[in-house]
């Protein structure tokens, strides 16, 4: 099985990173290469533009400053090695025991913090996001603790974080993938919900989409308005794919077969239709939306 963690597109050119390596193609997804030498583990990665950053499971930070062609690695973060951010010279990666790394000079180095809740619990961060929100570079990293969850926001491209107060209370909510956009928009996935905000973490409305026995696992977001979302179940024998072509009015499940049953974590637009890549069937799925 070939477990796919991330996909991104960057100058229309997809990547996507399994358990070994990052993979790249330069013709819409038919061929694929590897970009970097088979390390271990990788677990998450992102670009945005030329500058690319990767982290694998001993939390060694890969950084690519060629659209993904190519990789160095730069630093080692221990433990900082659940998620990956990258826009334009900032570069965060975040994990166990709120261990995040950040760099602002484009991956040449890396400095790190660690983050405790508001009680001073130690946070498992699951989720870190980048974007240039009302002229200030604002980073999201999103954690879990004792007391059910903790969303942390920076205006200081990752000097300083402040902890948010403004999500539900219930402990049901475990927090993991988060994406922000430049409009200050925020989409953060729990286990079968999407909370959305407008206001780059101020306030947000919560959407069911899953049943107990789906975990969402991958968002992506294409202007206008269209949203996709997957979820697998607790075993990844079967996927589900959620894609709203109205901003987030309606989530229609898709019910191709083929999706449903490859599983797949790593999900991205590619302007011209959908990118998958992964799951138990070892294929590639593209879709017109």
């Amino acid at each position: 099985m070939l477990l796919v963690l991330s996909v991104v597109l960057v100058a229309g050119y997809p990547l996507i990173s399994t358990g070994a390596t990052i993979y790249r193609s330069t013709d819409g997804g038919a061929k694929w290469t590897a970009a970097l030498p088979n390390i271990g583990h990788i677990k998450s990665m992102d670009l945005d533009g030329k500058r690319g950053v990767a982290v694998d499971g001993s939390g060694g930070i890969w950084v690519s400053g060629d659209q993904g062609q190519t990789w160095v690695k730069m630093a080692t973060c221990p433990q900082a090695n659940d998620d990956a951010a990258a826009h334009g010279q900032n570069m965060m990666t975040v994990g166990y025991a709120g261990s995040l790394c950040y760099s602002t000079d484009g991956g040449k180095t890396f400095s790190k913090q660690i983050l405790k809740d508001s009680q001073g619990n130690n946070v498992h961060l699951q989720g870190v996001t980048i974007a240039t929100v009302q002229g200030k570079v604002t980073a999201l990293a999103v954690g879990n603790t004792k007391l059910g969850h903790q969303l942390f926001r920076s205006v200081d491209r990752g000097k300083t974080f402040k902890a948010l107060s403004s999500l539900p209370a219930a402990p049901k909510y475990v927090l993991g993938k988060v994406l922000m956009l430049n409009s200050g928009e925020v989409l953060m996935l729990s286990k079968a919900v999407l909370h959305r905000s407008k206001d780059a973490g101020n306030s947000w409305k919560h959407y069911t989409l899953a049943g107990n026995y789906t975990t969402l696992t991958a968002v992506a977001h294409e202007a206008p308005g269209r949203i996709l979302i997957t979820g697998t179940s607790a075993h990844a024998a079967w996927t589900r794919v959620y894609l709203s072509l109205d901003d987030g009015k309606t989530f229609p499940a898709l019910t191709d077969p083929v999706i449903k049953a490859a599983g797949f974590p790593g999900v991205a637009f590619n302007g011209a239709g959908l990118v998958y890549m992964g799951g138990k069937s070892n294929k590639l799925v593209r879709s017109k939306y």
